[in-house]
């Protein structure tokens, strides 16, 4: 069997801690999100023990803390969707990191919503390869939108590179895409990327 590499296994560590992050700003009245912040800080004060990828970890966890994604209003966390789709023979299914209230501009009102993708692998930097990262995105999207009876021109979209140390380069916003564009990536195939986000991602 395949054995996960110190980089995938926090990874999976990571989408964990975010799902519990992110789900602390819809469950509760924000002290279990300041427990978790005040977690993150005292162990980054406190990191002469730490390995490399023990504080890589949460390294990533401040940079989501430090996000705008912070303090928007989440609708769900590692939602599961199974969803038919038109020119789709068959169900198609997906679990999506973190929804947002709102679009990526909080003002726009056309917008209901924002899926995010939370990435801890090299955020990709030729245009191809980010295209077929945002194709996994889009998918998300056109899930969602289904899910939710809203029309796909109201769902945003971004994934957010918490391994990114500059974070102006952390997030990557999804272009406008129809439905019969999304349809046509998913028979070309898509590559999805699992939550453990290994190093290649």
């Amino acid at each position: 069997p395949a054995m996960s590499s110190p980089q995938a296994e926090a990874g999976t560590r990571f989408h964990a801690w975010a799902e519990r992050f992110v789900r602390a700003g819809i469950d509760d009245d924000g002290a279990a999100r300041a427990r978790m912040v005040a977690d993150v800080e005292h162990a980054l004060a406190d990191d002469a023990d730490l390995d490399a990828d023990a504080r890589r970890l949460l390294q990533w966890q401040r940079r989501l803390v430090d996000s705008p994604w912070a303090s928007r209003m989440p609708s769900d966390a590692e939602e599961s969707i199974v969803v038919a789709v038109d020119g789709i023979d068959n169900l198609v299914q997906g679990k999506l990191d973190a929804v947002f209230v709102g679009g990526l501009d909080p003002d726009d009102a056309t917008k209901r919503f924002t899926v995010v993708d939370w990435k801890t692998g090299r955020r990709p930097r030729k245009a191809k390869d980010v295209e077929e990262k945002l194709r996994q995105l889009d998918f998300y999207r056109l899930m969602l939108a289904k899910a939710r009876g809203v029309p796909l021109e109201a769902v945003d979209g971004a994934l957010y590179y918490v391994s990114e140390a500059d974070e102006a380069d952390r997030q990557i916003d999804a272009a406008p895409k129809d439905e019969a564009a999304i349809v046509r990536e998913i028979h070309e195939g898509i590559a999805f990327d699992g939550d453990d986000d290994g190093a290649a991602d």
